[in-house]
């Protein structure tokens, strides 16, 4: 029987792997968490340039996409607590992913109730934007940070106010909500807001559209823009995308898109067979998702089918498609019945970039599809103490990881 190789063998061995700089990327490649990632850039200086190499971050992302922690239910009301309750459930477990154990903990104890009415916007690249409401005094919009509680809370100069115009032979709808550029290690915020003068009945919509920056804490309007549409959709749902801004806003056979570049508007022409309807519950059967390569997903389901397409060059191109039905089956749900509601109703809540995830509602629960692995679950079930249904918001770990600081070393955070 071979006697176990001396310590000193061991040694030997281990440093000719280690000290090879192409053995030891693949091995960082391949430990699956950017907790570990970071883990391993305090090793020495070497591993660090390694791990925070921008061509070798690519790689580990395409291997490992940022982790879905949980989701925040907004909008829940419940009869004895008019104020709005804003809950963080988690949808990982600490057997799951150990490593994610300490930062599962830290999100299920910190509370972002106050005594004010709170409503979660956003949650973006591991902050969340909430708006808080006081019975006197204006709303605060503020930025927490549930990974990192040492920053502390990061309050933002309210918005600009929509300046009202009236219109003779018809009426307004006008639109606001924030914008948000993350994924780089930074967020950058942008306000957008929508008027959309309706003339006649509904025949014509002349729609104006601005964008203000926030810049050293102050708002900058950044663009304007104006168009007309036959019977414009009431409910954007917008996306910003480098340097445009999609809309489910356009007809019910277009999409709108704001160019912030050219200051103008123009439409997409919807693939065939897609058509947006307007929705007056909460859920939607349409929704965009960001692409890595500058474009936009655009995700549909009807009658328990799926379908995901990649817009591209200026064209749409049939990417996946999923039946839900088989899904459904899978979990053990009856064919006809959810909760005593049909089905069919199945409405996206949300969706998470590259259409790698969708969050569906079907009856009185909320339902987490993971596109890239074909696994659907029930993750929430509205009960009667809610009332209704909230919307979610997935909180994803951050991306890149948020490496320690190196002298001389002004390129780490360039993915």
């Amino acid at each position: 029987m071979d006697s176990p190789p001396s310590p000193a063998a061991v040694a030997n061995i281990m440093s000719k792997v280690l000290d090879d700089d192409n053995l030891l990327r693949e091995i960082i490649l391949r430990v699956g968490f950017p907790t570990t990632l970071f883990r391993a850039t305090l090793v020495c200086k070497r591993w660090f340039h390694h791990a925070a190499d921008p061509a070798f971050l690519r790689r580990f992302r395409e291997l490992h996409p940022p982790r879905l922690l949980g989701l925040y239910v907004k909008d829940v009301f419940f009869p004895y607590r008019p104020n709005v309750i804003s809950r963080f459930v988690p949808l990982l477990t600490q057997t799951e992913e150990p490593d994610l154990a300490t930062i599962l903990r830290r999100m299920t104890t910190i509370s972002l109730d106050t005594d004010a009415e709170i409503r979660i916007r956003e949650c973006w690249n591991g902050s969340v934007f909430i708006s808080e409401f006081r019975k006197y005094g204006p709303i605060i919009y503020q930025v927490h940070n549930p990974l990192f509680p040492e920053r502390g809370v990061a309050v933002l100069p309210p918005p600009p106010q929509h300046a009202m115009t009236k219109h003779i032979n018809g009426y307004i709808f006008t639109m606001s909500c924030f914008l948000s550029k993350g994924g780089d290690g930074c967020l950058s915020y942008e306000w957008l807001a929508m008027e959309i003068h309706f003339m006649g009945r509904r025949s014509i919509g002349e729609i104006f559209g601005k964008v203000y920056v926030l810049q050293d804490g102050a708002w900058v309007m950044r663009t304007e823009a104006t168009t007309q549409l036959p019977e414009p959709q009431w409910k954007p749902q917008p996306l910003l995308v480098n340097d445009r801004i999609y809309m489910a806003g356009g007809t019910c056979n277009n999409i709108l898109v704001l160019d912030l570049a050219n200051s103008s508007f123009f439409t997409i022409q919807l693939p065939e067979g897609v058509e947006l309807s307007i929705r007056y519950k909460e859920g939607i059967d349409t929704a965009f998702s960001r692409a890595d390569a500058s474009g936009v997903y655009l995700i549909g389901v009807k009658e328990l089918q799926l379908r995901i397409w990649l817009y591209e060059d200026d064209n749409f191109f049939l990417v996946d498609t999923i039946c839900l039905r088989e899904m459904r089956a899978a979990l053990g749900m009856p064919d006809v019945m959810v909760e005593e509601e049909h089905t069919d109703a199945v409405r996206i809540s949300q969706a998470g970039d590259n259409a790698e995830f969708v969050f569906l509602q079907m009856g009185r629960c909320r339902f987490y599809l993971d596109i890239r692995r074909r696994v659907m679950r029930k993750v929430y079930e509205v009960t009667e103490k809610d009332q209704r249904a909230g919307q979610v918001h997935p909180f994803m770990m951050i991306w890149p990881p948020a490496f320690p600081s190196l002298k001389d070393d002004s390129t780490r955070n360039v993915v």
